[in-house]
């Protein structure tokens, strides 16, 4: 296995947000297959920049959407783990 850079992570995905390319479902299904193998952290700031982009309208077609709120719901069922009352920085 491979050790995840997170930086690489966050550029693809700040990349992807909002494109009307096959980009959003590459990357989408990237951070869903390899989501728990992000620092807590990571996921947060991810999570954030997704209710961020779908409030303001920013988040690309419907189909778009729906593949990042995908993400939203993988996060929620792990229990936000970046939450700092859980034990988490």
């Amino acid at each position: 296995m491979f050790e995840v850079n997170e930086d690489m992570v966050m550029y693809a995905f700040r990349y992807s947000m909002g494109r009307m390319t096959y980009a959003v479902g590459t990357v989408s299904d990237y951070l869903i297959d390899n989501w728990h193998r992000f620092k807590p952290h990571t996921r947060k700031q991810i999570t954030e920049e997704i209710k961020e982009a779908i409030d303001k309208d920013r988040a690309g077609m419907e189909c778009d959407i729906n593949r990042w709120k995908t993400i939203l719901l993988l996060e929620s069922a792990t229990g936000n783990t970046g939450d700092k009352k859980n034990g988490n920085k």
